[in-house]
C-alpha cells in the first residue's frame, strides 16, 4: 500500500514538472536569448533578401472566353433557320479539355518559337528578354527539335559578336571562342548560330546576352504546365485561362496564340463535315437527275400512244381522296428513298473514312443522332490516325466503336424503311379501292398516274437536294467561331512572383521560431532542474534560491568552489538572495536548552554547492553578530576547508585521539567577524567509522555550547551514509539541488525522503540558477522571474 503511494506521488510530481514547459517559459526563455533573435532574424530576413533579388519576377496573365451553343451562334444569316445540319453542342469540359492539349501548345510553340530563350544582363544577373526587350534574335538551323543547347554571347557596338561558353546536354561541351558579325552566319560546334538584331536594337550599345534553346517537348510541357485553364463558375459556360512568365508581353502573346489555335482548329473541323455532306447531294442530284429524264420520257411516249383521258373528269369524290393518297404516298416514299439511300451508303463505305451525311430530311431522329455521333468518333479517329497508326489502341478501340455504332444505324434504318413500306403498302391498298371505285377509269389511266407519281417524287427529292446544296455551301461562308471572347488577353506591369511582402513575413516569422524552435527542442530534451518552477510540486518546504554567482575572467574550477560572495555593506542580486535565506532560516524554531541550531547541508550529487552555501550562509548569519560554526563533514573530498587554507589539521585529528582540544582545531575565517571553520584535516581512510565514533557525538555537545549556529557541511546521500549518521545531532537538514545538474526523474525520490522523514525537518534551496538580462527584466533559466529582484542593482550604486 506504501509502495503504490509512493508511485502515485512520484507520477503526480513528474505530471507537474511536465506542465512547467509551457508558453510563458519558453517567452521569457526565448527573450533572455535576445541575441539569437536578433542574429536570426538577420539571417533568414538576410536569405529572403538574396532570394528575391535572384528569383526573377513573375507575370500574370488572364483571358476569359465564353463558349457558345451551336443553336445561338452558329450563324449570321438569319433566313437560314435549317442551317443545323452539322450542329452539335459544345460541351464546356471537353472544350477544356482540347485548350490543354498538346497538340495545341505544340502549334503555339512552334508559331512563337518558344524554345528560344534569350537572357540580357542589364545588371548583376541575367534577365529575360522577349519583345520590345529583346535586342536580337538567334536562329541555330542545325539544333533539331530534340537537341538543347547554352551559350553566351558579347555583342560590341561595332557589331562584332563573340560566342563563349557552349554547352549542349547540359554539359560543357566547348571552351573555345568564336568571332563574327551581326546578321551573319557564325561558324560553331552547334553549327551556323545566326544573331540578327531587332528593331529594338540600340545601336553603338554593348550587350552580354545568354541564349537558351530546349528541346520541342521539354518547351512545350513547360508551358503546359504554367498555362491553367479552368471554368470561372462551376456550371457555367465561361473559361478562364491564365499563364505566369517571366516576361509579361510572352504572356499575353501566348494566351492570344492559344486561342487563335484553338479558333482555326474548331473551325475547320466543323468544315470538314460540311464539305463530306456536299459530296453527297452532288453524287445523289446526279442519279435523281437521270431517273427524273426518264420518268419525263415515259410519261410522254405513253400519253402520245394510249392517248390516256384527264382523269379529273371521272369523278371528283374519288379523286379528291386519290389526291390525298397521294399526297401522302408521295411523303412516305420520299422518306423511304432518303432512307434507302443512306442505307445503300453506310454499306458502300464500310471500311471508308468517310463521314456520313447528316440532316438531310429523314424524318427519324434517332437516325439523324445516331449519324451525328458517328461522325464526331470518326472525326476523332481521324485525327488521331493522323498523328499515329493503325497499331495505334485508341485507333483499335475506336474503330471497334465505329463498327458498332455503323451496325446499329444499319438496324435502325432497315427498320425505318420496314416501317415505312407498311405504310405505303397500306396507302396502296387504300388507293387501289379508291381507283376500282371509278366505273369510268380505264387501265390507261392507272399507270399513267402511277407513273406520275413517281415523277412528283423524283422531282420532290431533287428539289430538296438543291436546297441543301445550297444550305451547305452557305454554312461554310458563315461558320461562326464557337466562342466568344470575354477579356482578351491582359496582364498587369505588378508582378505575382516572387511575392516579397509574404516572403519577408515569412523569414521574419521563421526569424523569430527558429530560436524559439530551438529553445522549445532544447528544453523538451532537457531532463535537468532548470529552475523553481519544477519545484512548486514538491511537497518539501521551500527554503529559498541562490543565483549562479558571476566568475571573473580567468578564475579557476578551485577558485569558484571556494568564493565567500557574501560581503558586508554588498547588495547585489546574490548577497540579498542570502540576506533572504538568512530570514528564512531565523524562523527556525531553536533548541529550548540554549545550544546552537544545527543545520546539516547536503545533495543528491557532487557540485550541487553544498560548501559554498554552507560557508556564505554562515557569513551571511556571523553579519548578525550570531557566531557561527561550519563543520566540514565531507572528509573525503574538503570542500569547505579549501575557504581557510585547507590546514594540515582538523577534525580528523580530533575523531582519531590525535588531538584533544577541538577549540584548537577550529579556524577563523579571515575578514569575517563571529565567522569559523573547522576543517577536515589530514583525510582519513575510514570517515563513516569516524562519524559514528563516540568522539563525534561528544564534540557536537561541546561545540553547540559555544556557537549560536553551526553547519556541517556532509557528503550527497546518494553516495555515501555520511549524511544519514549525522542526522541524529542536526535540528533542519538543507538539502541542495542545483539547476541543470539534478535530474528530475529525482525529484520523486525526493519528495519520498521528505514524506518518510528520513532527515529532520528537511527542506531545500535551489542553487545555480542563472540571470539572464532579457527586454522585460532580470529571470532564471527556467524563465521565473526573482520575487526578490525589484532593483538592487540601481539600489547599491545608491
Amino acid at each position: 500500500m506504501e509502495q503504490n503511494e509512493t508511485m502515485k506521488s512520484a507520477k503526480e510530481i513528474e505530471l507537474a514538472v511536465d506542465k512547467k514547459i509551457h508558453i510563458k517559459d519558453l517567452f521569457y526563455n526565448t527573450l533572455r536569448h535576445w541575441p539569437w533573435i536578433l542574429l536570426s532574424l538577420f539571417i533568414w530576413l538576410g536569405l529572403a533578401g538574396l532570394y528575391l533579388f535572384v528569383t526573377p519576377k513573375k507575370y500574370t496573365c488572364t483571358a476569359d472566353i465564353m463558349i457558345q451553343d451551336e443553336d445561338t451562334g452558329g450563324s449570321s444569316v438569319s433566313g437560314l433557320v435549317d442551317l443545323d445540319l452539322f450542329n452539335k453542342s459544345s460541351n464546356v469540359t471537353n472544350e477544356i479539355a482540347v485548350l490543354e492539349s498538346k497538340d495545341l501548345m505544340s502549334q503555339v510553340v512552334k508559331k512563337l518559337n518558344l524554345e528560344y530563350n534569350i537572357y540580357t544582363k542589364p545588371g548583376l544577373m541575367f534577365r529575360i528578354a522577349y519583345g520590345k526587350n529583346c535586342p536580337v534574335q538567334v536562329s541555330i538551323p542545325s539544333l533539331g527539335d530534340r537537341q538543347s543547347a547554352v551559350f553566351k554571347a558579347d555583342i560590341q557596338p561595332n557589331g562584332d559578336i563573340t560566342i563563349r561558353n557552349i554547352k549542349q546536354g547540359g554539359q560543357e561541351k566547348d571552351k573555345r571562342e568564336y568571332k563574327g558579325k551581326l546578321s551573319r552566319p557564325i561558324k560553331t560546334s552547334l553549327g551556323e548560330v545566326t544573331i540578327t538584331p531587332t528593331p529594338d536594337f540600340k545601336v553603338g550599345e554593348a550587350y552580354e546576352i545568354k541564349v537558351t534553346k530546349s528541346k520541342f517537348q521539354t518547351a512545350r510541357d513547360n508551358y503546359m504546365h504554367k498555362l491553367k485553364v479552368d471554368r470561372a463558375e462551376k456550371d457555367g459556360s465561361v473559361i478562364h485561362l491564365a499563364i505566369t512568365d517571366q516576361s509579361l508581353q510572352r504572356a499575353e502573346d501566348i494566351l492570344t496564340a492559344v486561342l487563335e489555335v484553338y479558333q482555326q482548329d474548331w473551325l475547320r473541323d466543323k468544315n470538314r463535315i460540311a464539305v463530306s455532306t456536299s459530296n453527297f447531294i452532288d453524287e445523289r442530284l446526279g442519279v435523281i437527275e437521270s431517273e427524273l429524264g426518264n420518268v419525263d420520257s415515259e410519261i410522254s411516249s405513253y400519253k402520245s400512244s394510249n392517248l390516256v383521258p384527264d382523269l379529273d373528269k371521272a369523278s371528283q369524290l374519288y379523286m379528291d381522296q386519290s389526291q390525298r393518297n397521294s399526297q401522302e404516298l408521295l411523303s412516305l416514299a420520299s422518306q423511304a428513298e432518303i432512307a434507302r439511300d443512306i442505307r445503300g451508303y453506310i454499306n458502300g463505305n464500310v471500311n471508308n473514312d468517310k463521314l456520313i451525311p447528316a440532316n438531310i430530311g429523314l424524318q427519324n431522329g434517332a437516325v439523324q443522332t445516331m449519324i451525328n455521333s458517328y461522325n464526331e468518333t470518326l472525326l476523332r479517329r481521324n485525327e488521331l490516325m493522323a498523328k499515329s497508326s493503325k497499331s495505334n489502341p485508341m485507333v483499335s478501340n475506336l474503330d471497334q466503336q465505329l463498327e458498332v455504332q455503323r451496325q446499329g444505324m444499319l438496324r435502325t434504318v432497315d427498320n425505318e424503311i420496314h416501317d415505312l413500306n407498311t405504310k405505303i403498302a397500306h396507302l396502296n391498298r387504300n388507293e387501289a379501292q379508291t381507283i376500282s371505285k371509278i366505273a369510268s377509269s380505264p387501265t390507261q389511266a392507272k399507270h399513267l398516274l402511277s407513273v406520275e407519281r413517281q415523277q412528283k417524287v423524283k422531282e420532290e427529292l431533287y428539289l430538296y437536294l438543291l436546297q441543301k446544296r445550297e444550305e451547305n455551301e452557305l454554312s461554310q461562308s458563315y461558320n461562326s467561331f464557337n466562342m466568344r471572347g470575354i477579356n482578351q488577353p491582359d496582364g498587369s506591369d505588378r508582378p505575382t512572383g516572387p511575392r516579397a511582402g509574404r516572403i519577408l513575413v515569412f523569414a521574419f516569422l521563421m526569424g523569430l521560431l527558429t530560436p524559439v524552435g530551438v529553445i522549445y527542442v532544447r528544453e523538451i530534451t532537457n531532463n535537468k532542474l532548470r529552475g523553481r518552477q519544477d519545484l512548486e510540486s514538491l511537497s518539501t518546504p521551500f527554503l529559498g534560491e541562490i543565483p549562479e554567482a558571476p566568475a571573473k575572467k580567468g578564475m579557476t574550477k578551485e577558485e569558484k568552489d571556494c568564493r565567500m560572495v557574501v560581503q558586508a555593506g554588498n547588495r547585489d542580486i546574490i548577497n540579498e538572495a542570502f540576506r533572504v535565506l538568512r530570514t528564512n532560516l531565523e524562523f527556525v524554531e531553536k533548541p529550548k536548552d540554549g545550544r546552537a541550531t544545527i543545520f546539516a547541508v547536503t545533495s543528491f550529487n557532487v557540485n550541487s554547492g553544498k560548501s559554498f552555501l554552507s560557508v556564505n550562509l554562515a557569513k551571511v548569519l556571523s553579519l548578525k553578530k550570531k557566531k557561527t560554526l561550519v563543520i566540514d563533514a565531507d572528509m573525503r573530498h574538503a570542500s569547505a576547508s579549501a575557504y581557510v587554507g585547507s590546514p594540515a589539521h582538523g577534525l580528523s585529528d580530533y575523531l582519531t585521539d590525535r588531538n584533544n582540544d577541538i577549540n584548537s582545531l577550529v579556524v577563523p575565517v579571515s575578514d569575517s567577524q563571529d565567522l569559523y571553520i573547522l576543517p577536515v584535516g589530514m583525510i582519513p581512510v575510514n570517515p563513516t567509522e569516524l562519524l559514528e565514533s563516540e568522539r563525534f557525538d561528544k564534540m557536537i555537545e561541546e561545540l553547540g555550547k559555544e556557537y549560536d549556529v553551526i553547519f556541517i557541511d556532509c557528503p550527497p546521500i546518494e553516495i555515501l551514509a555520511d549524511a544519514k549518521i549525522i542526522n541524529k545531532y542536526v535540528d533542519r537538514t538543507i538539502f541542495v539541488v542545483r539547476a541543470g545538474l539534478l535530474k528530475l526523474d529525482m525529484l520523486p525520490q525526493l519528495d519520498k525522503l521528505y514524506k518518510e522523514k528520513r532527515y529532520r525537518n528537511m527542506c531545500v534551496i535551489l542553487n545555480g540558477t542563472t540571470i539572464g538580462h532579457g527586454f522585460l527584466g532580470k529571470h532564471d533559466q527556467s524563465g521565473y522571474t526573482y520575487a526578490y529582484d525589484y532593483g538592487y542593482d540601481s539600489y547599491s550604486q545608491k
